[in-house]
């Protein structure tokens, strides 16, 4: 584990996600626990959750043909951001697709400024 990588106690990868709220509260509170540590990988909570509201807004704007449908796409999105990142913290390597391993190894280490 890095030293800027929160410990399990302070990652904040709660439940799994079953609405686009669940995914707002609990993209921004992994955001703050990575902002707070200065933790690169908190470029992807960020990009996520702006993604999210933003994809929020349009759906309750019913600019979608298929609001429900997007509102799905985005919590199973945000579910697998969420598997990812916490198998990444767990070294669970095995769990990890490559792109993820590759983005979060390379963001956690600094590699990528």
């Amino acid at each position: 584990m890095s030293e800027n990588m929160p410990s399990q106690d302070d990652l904040p990868i709660g439940p799994i996600y079953h609405s686009i709220e669940d995914v707002i509260d609990g993209l921004a509170g992994t955001q703050e626990a990575f902002l707070k540590r200065r933790d690169r990988r908190g470029v992807f909570a960020t990009a996520y959750l702006e993604i999210t509201r933003e994809l929020r807004r349009r759906i309750q704007a019913q600019k979608f043909h298929d609001g429900d449908w997007v509102g799905r796409y985005v919590v199973a999105f945000a579910n697998l951001y969420r598997k990812a990142l916490l198998a990444h913290h767990e070294g669970n390597r095995a769990a990890l697709p490559r792109a993820w391993q590759l983005s979060l190894d390379t963001s956690a280490a600094g590699w990528g400024s």
